[in-house]
């Protein structure tokens, strides 16, 4: 599970030198979060909602905002409002490669984020890890 746990969250981070970004409104944010996993083992869905205080500060989001050790950014582009990059990340031994989206909405006050992972874990075989999730600026901190 520790390698589930580390793919997903490799999917939501990545590092990159070349910062592109995406702005949104700070504020109070709550986001909701589907996750699916996928192998041979069959589908695994969760979700999760929550809620936050983004400072001024952490308004600016680029890959590097993404970013978790044993993660790297291989590309990464602006398509209008909407960043993408893709990555090559090496979790605990296993290696996945993996693409994520941001796009900021109504005039930065919402965001939505997807994005998908694949690689071979051990035991488990070809294994695809989905994300959805969105998040809406609700009112002042």
């Amino acid at each position: 599970m520790k390698i589930i746990s580390a793919g997903i969250a490799a999917m939501c981070l990545a590092s990159v030198a070349n910062a592109q970004s995406v702005s949104v409104n700070p504020g109070q944010w709550e986001y909701t979060t589907e996750i699916m996993m996928e192998s041979a083992m069959g589908s695994m869905p969760q979700s999760d909602s929550d809620s936050s205080c983004l400072k001024p500060e952490d308004a600016t989001q680029t890959p590097a905002d993404f970013a978790e050790s044993g993660c790297e950014v291989t590309k990464s582009s602006m398509d209008g409002e909407t960043l993408k990059f893709s990555l090559s990340c090496d979790q605990m031994g296993v290696p996945m490669e993996g693409k994520m989206a941001i796009t900021p909405m109504d005039n930065g006050n919402a965001l939505d984020i997807s994005g998908e992972m694949s690689g071979e874990v051990p035991q488990m075989g070809e294994m695809k890890v989905t994300i959805k999730a969105s998040g809406k600026r609700v009112g002042a901190c």
